[in-house]
């Protein structure tokens, strides 16, 4: 074998020997160890109503109210009523509105007077020590209802299962009212109390709440 031969069959053997090393260097790149880690986190959400319970409810409680007091009443004479709400959810904190809405009739010649006005309002709190309500905007006339309509806000936020104190401690037939004109009248009247509770959180103050309340409720 000439030298030129032996020459050039080294250097077939050199490029063999690259191509095999090359492949065993791809295998063990492919085969490479590596670590991983992952973990999951799950949190489990009682929402507030699901289940079929109530989300949040409230109510009105008159501990001193006697229906059998408001039969046969006359003008002057005062009863006892005292209405308070009572929130009765544990877990939601609200705002507290109370609509009342008082019935309207001819009263000494007036059309659309309210036939009873509400004594002890619990308007003002000069101590400061317990909350108490505040009037929003005017009282208006319902004609068609024949109400006197006031809104009145608590000034604290309610915690789930608290209670507002009593909005008013008795109520008044008017007596400007004259016998003819209570002969006018239906035979029963009613002053109506009707209490709102709206979840404090997501709000930023008791307005904001009722005004999204009224849109909700297009009133």
């Amino acid at each position: 074998m000439t030298q030129t031969a032996k020459t050039e069959k080294h250097k077939s053997r050199a490029k063999v020997g690259a191509v095999v090393s090359a492949v065993a260097l791809t295998c063990a790149l492919g085969t490479m160890a590596y670590f991983t880690a992952t973990d999951t986190v799950g949190n489990d959400y009682v929402v507030a109503g699901s289940g079929g319970r109530d989300a949040l409810s409230v109510q009105v409680v008159e501990p001193n109210w006697d229906s059998t007091n408001a039969n046969g009443i006359v003008p002057g004479q005062i009863l006892d009523k005292d209405p308070y709400a009572q929130t009765t959810d544990g877990n939601v904190d609200s705002y507290i509105f109370m609509e009342v809405r008082v019935p309207v009739g001819m009263v000494d010649g007036v059309q659309y007077q309210p036939l009873f006005s509400l004594q002890g309002l619990n308007t003002s709190n000069e101590d400061n020590q317990g909350g108490y309500f505040e009037q929003v905007g005017e009282t208006f006339t319902d004609e068609g209802a024949k109400q006197a309509v006031t809104i009145y806000k608590w000034s604290d936020v309610v915690a789930g299962g608290k209670k507002t104190e009593p909005l008013f401690e008795k109520v008044q037939l008017n007596p400007k009212l004259t016998s003819e004109e209570a002969q006018a009248l239906p035979t029963e009247v009613s002053i109506m109390v009707t209490a709102h509770a709206i979840q404090e959180q997501g709000f930023d103050s008791a307005e904001d709440a009722w005004a999204a309340y009224q849109a909700q409720n297009q009133q």
